[in-house]
């Protein structure tokens, strides 16, 4: 159990010395936190900064960039074979080429388009889940800077208190009790600023590593983001998700690459021809074709089945992440809802009523009407209810940002 040893107020940590020390802690934590006040930093500015900059995004795009050429290589013929061979009689010239069956290039080359359809997709998604991590963080950012700005009102809140209870002791109106109270009250307010200052610090090297700055680099004040209103209703969102949900589009291109790939096995039933002209010299030129036969049926007929099960996999993968969507958008969506129309209570109601509270009981105080106790509490809670306020407010952007994410929502 934490102990307290009290002392008077001209003795140990109440004395002058530690209310200067108080004074320099709250000095340090606007040196920290206005020192560049002047400047401003937007979220759309750090948006562009992540979208070009970050390395998980350039690595999608390169990945699609690639599987894209990668298209346009599988409908091409192999290498063409020229040789000549020389004896002893003529010197032959000669050109093979490989022909597959007819159909098999083309499922060859758009089971690959799939494959680059699929990786765009996922250089979408990449693009999303960091535009919306990085909107939960600078909202995260911007709570941070709004509970400083909480914690500075209510710290010369508390200093008035402070000096309204070393008033009323100096006239024997209070004991040192409640001069003791409002002091230790104060200290607290300080502590959990520079444990805010030191969030911040952190929130500030989340964001950086988004953008994919350095992770000192010292970011502006946040600006209260412009919400883009979102007025769909809970069947538009989810509407909205299972068509374009980034793990949803790719689900369903692996599947269709899938049927693809069925096709292509079943073909692998069928010959590939092998062309070939010869020119011995002066005489005229010589024509072949080869034919291989798939006379090893087990392996075409597992081939087979092996692409069936492949295709009933992705199948169900689309099924399964269906059902995961549809959780997810009911999950954020009343999330959401309900943290927007709690903010909206304690912006209308909870804070005003609060705030009055604090106001009467403070003139209470000063005239002996009420006790400290009474002050305190009605200052703890004024506090609480707008930490809530702010809270909830934040969150509800958090979850929108969420329900963006899987609906596939790109910011403009």
């Amino acid at each position: 159990m934490r102990s307290w040893i009290l002392y008077p107020a001209s003795e140990g940590w109440l004395d002058m010395n530690h209310i200067r020390h108080a004074g320099l802690i709250v000095f340090l934590v606007f040196l920290c936190v206005g020192s560049r006040a002047e400047e401003f930093i937007a979220f759309d500015f750090l948006k562009e900064e992540a979208k070009k900059n970050n390395p998980e995004i350039k690595a999608s795009r390169a990945g699609y960039e690639s599987l894209k050429q990668r298209a346009v290589e599988q409908r091409i013929l192999d290498k063409t074979t020229v040789g000549m061979e020389n004896t002893a009689d003529d010197t032959m010239f000669f050109f093979r080429q490989m022909l597959p069956f007819p159909g098999k290039l083309s499922l060859r080359g758009r089971m690959a388009e799939y494959e680059a359809e699929a990786a765009k997709e996922k250089w979408r998604s990449e693009l999303l889940e960091v535009t919306a991590e990085l909107k939960k963080n600078y909202w995260k950012y911007w709570l941070n800077d709004s509970m400083i700005a909480i914690y500075l009102e209510n710290t010369d809140l508390m200093k008035r208190f402070v000096s309204i209870a070393e008033t009323r002791y100096a006239t024997g109106k209070s004991s040192q009790l409640d001069l003791l109270k409002a002091k230790t009250e104060l200290k607290e307010l300080e502590a959990r600023l520079l444990l805010l200052v030191q969030e911040k610090v952190s929130l500030q090297a989340e964001i950086n590593r988004l953008c994919n700055r350095p992770s000192g680099a010292i970011l502006g004040k946040p600006v209260t983001p412009l919400t883009e209103k979102r007025e769909y209703s809970y069947e538009e969102w989810e509407k909205m998700a299972l068509e374009n949900r980034p793990e949803m589009r790719v689900a369903n291109i692996l599947y269709l690459k899938s049927q693809k790939g069925l096709s292509l096995a079943r073909r692998e039933w069928y010959p590939d021809f092998m062309a070939e002209v010869r020119k011995p010299g002066e005489e005229n030129p010589v024509y072949m074709v080869e034919m291989t036969l798939p006379i090893f049926f087990n392996k075409q007929a597992a081939a087979v089945k092996m692409a069936r099960s492949e295709s009933k996999a992705e199948h169900e993968m689309v099924e399964a992440l269906g059902r995961d969507t549809e959780e997810k958008v009911k999950s954020f969506f009343t999330g959401y809802e309900t943290r927007l129309k709690t903010a909206l209570l304690y912006e209308k109601d909870i804070l005003p009523y609060a705030k009055q509270i604090l106001e009467v009981t403070e003139s209470g105080y000063r005239t002996g009407k009420n006790d400290f106790l009474d002050l305190l509490d009605s200052q703890r809670k004024y506090l609480v209810y707008m930490l809530d306020f702010y809270m909830n407010k934040v969150e509800s952007e958090i979850y929108l940002a969420e329900l963006e994410r899987t609906a596939g929502i790109e910011e403009k």
